[in-house]
This record gives C-alpha cells, sequence and structure tokens, in this order.
C-alpha cells in the first residue's frame, strides 16, 4: 500500500470519527433531577468539616455513642450462619424463605390469629419497603382493577411515586398531622376517609408513623375501620417499626389484628430494617388476609407471576438471620428485650429533650414531643429554621422538621436544646 492510500486511510477514518463525535446522542433530551433531599443532606453531612456536627436527618438506628447500631442478635445470628456448611448460595423460590415467611406472619398476626390457624392468610418475602409496596400495589391494579390510593398527608418518602409507577391512576392525601397543634388531626382524617369513593384502597402505617410519631389511638382505630368497612374501602398497611412505639410487639400490631377481628381483607408490608437493624439487607414481606380460602391459591399464583417480572426471586441473607432468631428461644427473648430497651431509650431521649427545652423557655410548646412515639420526631420546625440550625450550628434535619431521635443522646441534648432555643429566639415559631 502507498503512502497516499495510506493518508486517504487515515484521512476517512479521522473524517468517520467526527461524524461520530457529532452525530445526536439517543440521551441529549434527559434533563438533570434534583437529588433525593435525604442522600442529599447526607452528602452535605460528609462534607461539613464542623468535629462536633450532628446528623438526625438519615434515617438509621443510633447507639448512645450516636454510631449506626448492629443488633447484637444479629451479629450472632451472621456467625453462626456463614460457618454453616450446609447453606449454599442457591437462589430462593419466587416467595422466598418459608421459614422466614411463616415466622413473619405469626409476629403479624399473632400465635392465636383466627385468619392464620383458618388458612385465611399468607406470607411472602419480598425486598425492602420500596419493592414490597411495588409488589402489593401492582397485584392491586392488575388484578383487583384498582385506580385509586389514599396515603397519610406526611408519608414515608416515595410511597406516592410507587403507587402511581405501578400503575394506580390517583394517589389522593388524608388529612393526619395538624402543624398548628402539633398533634394528630382526627376529624380530619375521619371526614376524608368517609368521602373516598368505594374500592379506593387506604395506606395506613400500623404503629410509630414515619415521619410524624403520632399513631390513632386504639378506639379511633375503630372508627378507622368501621368507616372502610361500611365504604368498601381496601386496606394496605405499612408495618416497619413493630416494637419500637410502645416496646410491647403485641401492642404494636394491634391495629392489623382489630382489622382482622372484624373480618376485612388486606394487605400489609412488613420491614425489618429497623426491628432488626438491616438496613443494607433489604428484608421485607407481603402479608395477604382473605376471606375464601379457596382463593389462596390463585391469588399466589398471580403474585408469582408479578414478582417473576419485577425481580425474579428475593435476595436469602437477611431473611435467614430473621428466621434464625425467631426460631430460637433465646436469641429471640434477647431480641424481645433489645426492642424494648430501643423504645424505653427513645422515650427518655424525648422527655430529656423536652425539659431541657422547656428550662431554657424555649419559645414554643414542647408536650407534643413526649406525645409522639418511636424514631421520629416532627418537632414543629419549619424549613427556615432547620435551614438556620444547619448553618449556625452544625445539626442536621429534614426540611420538615422531621428528627430521628435515636440519634440524641446524654451527651448533646443539651447543646441541641441551646441551639433550637437560640433559633427560635431569632426566628420565631408560628403564632
Amino acid at each position: 500500500m502507498s503512502d497516499s492510500q495510506t493518508q486517504d486511510i487515515c484521512a476517512q477514518d479521522s473524517e468517520n470519527a467526527k461524524v461520530k463525535l457529532q452525530s445526536p446522542s439517543w440521551f441529549k433530551d434527559l434533563q438533570l433531577l434534583p437529588p433525593e433531599k435525604i442522600y442529599s443532606l447526607n452528602r452535605q453531612f460528609k462534607a461539613d468539616d464542623y468535629e462536633h456536627k450532628l446528623d438526625f436527618a438519615f434515617p438509621c438506628y443510633r447507639d448512645e455513642n450516636g454510631k449506626p447500631w448492629v443488633f447484637p442478635v444479629v451479629r450472632q445470628a451472621e456467625t453462626v450462619l456463614a460457618n454453616d456448611g450446609s447453606l449454599n448460595k442457591k437462589r430462593l423460590e419466587p416467595f422466598g424463605y418459608k421459614t422466614f415467611n411463616s415466622y413473619a406472619l405469626t409476629l403479624l398476626l399473632g400465635e392465636n390469629s383466627s385468619a392464620r390457624v383458618k388458612n385465611q392468610a399468607f406470607t411472602i418475602q419480598t425486598i425492602g419497603l420500596t419493592g414490597t409496596i411495588r409488589t402489593g400495589a401492582e397485584f392491586l391494579v392488575k388484578c383487583l382493577k384498582m385506580t385509586t390510593v389514599y396515603g397519610t398527608e406526611q408519608n414515608v418518602d416515595q410511597v406516592d411515586k410507587t403507587f402511581l409507577e405501578a400503575g394506580f391512576q390517583k394517589y389522593k392525601t388524608l388529612r393526619y398531622f395538624n402543624n398548628y397543634t402539633l398533634s394528630l388531626d382526627e376529624r380530619g382524617l375521619l371526614e376524608d376517609l368517609a368521602r373516598a369513593p368505594s374500592r379506593s384502597v387506604i395506606f395506613l402505617q400500623v404503629s410509630g408513623h414515619d415521619p410524624t410519631g403520632i399513631d390513632p389511638s386504639h378506639e379511633l382505630w375503630e372508627k378507622i375501620a368501621n368507616i372502610m368497612k361500611t365504604n368498601e374501602l381496601f386496606p394496605f398497611f405499612y408495618s416497619g417499626f413493630q416494637g419500637f412505639a410502645t416496646g410491647n410487639l403485641n401492642e404494636d400490631a394491634e391495629p392489623v389484628r382489630l382489622f382482622e377481628r372484624q373480618g376485612l381483607e388486606f394487605l400489609c408490608v412488613q420491614t425489618f430494617a429497623w426491628n432488626f437493624g438491616l438496613f443494607n439487607d433489604r428484608c421485607g414481606s407481603l402479608t395477604i388476609v382473605l376471606n375464601d380460602t379457596n382463593q389462596i391459591n390463585p391469588v399466589k399464583s398471580h403474585l408469582r407471576d408479578i414478582i417473576t417480572r419485577l425481580y425474579s426471586t428475593p435476595p436469602s441473607h437477611g431473611a435467614r438471620i430473621v428466621a434464625f432468631i425467631l426460631g430460637d428461644r433465646m436469641l429471640s427473648e434477647e431480641w424481645t428485650k433489645t426492642i424494648s430497651a430501643i423504645a424505653d431509650r427513645l422515650r427518655k431521649m424525648r422527655l430529656y429533650l423536652r425539659e431541657e427545652l422547656q428550662r431554657l423557655r424555649a419559645p414554643g410548646t414542647w408536650n407534643h414531643l413526649t406525645r409522639q412515639v418511636g424514631m421520629f420526631s416532627y418537632t414543629g420546625l419549619r424549613q427556615i429554621q432547620v435551614q438556620h440550625l444547619k448553618k449556625q450550628h452544625h445539626i442536621y434535619l429534614l426540611d420538615d422538621g422531621r428528627m430521628n431521635v435515636s440519634g440524641l443522646n446524654l451527651d448533646n441534648v443539651q447543646y441541641i436544646a441551646m441551639a433550637i432555643n437560640q433559633t427560635l429566639t431569632i426566628i420565631p415559631p408560628m403564632l
């Protein structure tokens, strides 16, 4: 090949390269989406070089030293399972680990559950919270032809988008938390439920409401159940904090058990991120309670079809840990005591913060802190006050004022109260 031919080929290759570089991208019309608030705030916290910065935003349980905590029983279970030579990496069936499913069902409905004994309920292993909601939502849309879902005005992140992307046509809100009284809006909640058209899905949290920390009383749950039964509304529960609200596993599951005793059919999401500390194991379950045992297998067949298309099978690690702990009497008892101790610590931290704010005579009232339960508190702080806390005191909360109560400890509670007091002196609360 002559030098001139070689030069021609090189020139042609160069022109082709230019054409490729200049050709439009398939992705040219995509716009940058805003970052997820929680992860954006977490990055800001990590970038903050202040030595005594405090994180009350990111959702994980923290111990008395402010560190993410692994339950001792989980450590024990993982050690045993890691050394069990009989276990392998073979994938599970679409419904997951059967032993885990059995324990999850009993944990939710109780040993004496009529639905469980009569084979009117079953549980399947799923993937975390969002994956479980998506599975249940697709089932309701595709198989029961549901179109509208209601959720409390304050709710877990992304729940509205998850339902809509599963095929629901409308996501509507129920009044729940009154930002002026810092308490449950019982009248508004009942009125909105009563106005919901029949065949609407109602998505409700069972206990330790995220993000407000406010749960309905037993009497209010009875009124909710009666409205839903009379108006033919379909309950879809979320139980993510069982044990963290009262310290008692049975009491925290009572709303679901009330609906079961009244003969209502429902779905319930369970996650084990909080009450087992399995945040990165994506361990969830979906329980279905129905009145006609003849429909168990048809329902399962449709769920299996949905799951095999969504994610095929769930991971086994977290489910095996939960099943191992609940299946061992000593570990189960230790876990139950741990849950009770966590709930007690959360109550004490709320009380210490309230008392310190009252001692400082911080503007506003603070009784709502101890009326709330569980992991989270709606402090009543506005976005502008939250931003001031971050910039001036290096204290990180979500913009709506939600606080991860487990971040409080005896070493920082006075500093938090002082910072809130100073902030409210500069930026007064709404009257």
